[in-house]
């Protein structure tokens, strides 16, 4: 059984600055307003044995790594898809998806899933549910404002 989360948010700006603040995510620029607390997940995850923060490349490819994320599709302006390689019972993804509504508005569709590994796989999940919501959450309003402060 897995856990999935579904957010949309149309956009007061076109798919292509969207897609530029998606794209953008992680490395030097960050995770947005709680990117301190990606930070703080991904050092603790470093001293369990995961990645930790790698840094980006600075066009996103299949198979890239990207912090603690691994790309495993970019379909350039419209989705791209992570798996966590951080350390935790089950495997964790993220989708965003850029969709235009018309010539200046767009829509941002995030998806997260989590595929427990047993019973700590599910612990885990339920363990960490507030904070998942509020940080996935957060990175969506980020995500838009950047997109919309575009000039």
């Amino acid at each position: 059984m897995a856990y999935t989360e579904r957010r949309e948010r149309e956009v007061a700006a076109p798919a292509s600055d969207l897609w530029a603040a998606v794209h953008g995510l992680g490395g030097a620029t960050g995770y947005g307003s709680l990117d301190r607390v990606w930070r703080l997940r991904a050092a603790l995850d470093r001293v369990i044995g995961g990645p930790g923060m790698r840094g980006r490349p600075a066009q996103l490819s299949p198979q890239d790594a990207l912090d603690f994320w691994r790309v495993e599709e970019v379909e350039p302006p419209r989705r791209l898809l992570l798996r966590a390689e951080m350390r935790m019972p089950g495997t964790a993804r993220l989708e965003l998806v850029v969709e235009p509504v018309d010539a200046r508005r767009s829509r941002l569709v995030q998806g997260t899933r989590f595929d427990p590994s047993g019973l700590p796989g599910h612990a885990f999940w339920w363990a960490e549910l507030a904070g998942h919501k509020v940080v996935f959450r957060r990175l969506v309003e980020d995500l838009v404002a950047v997109a919309e402060s575009t000039p």
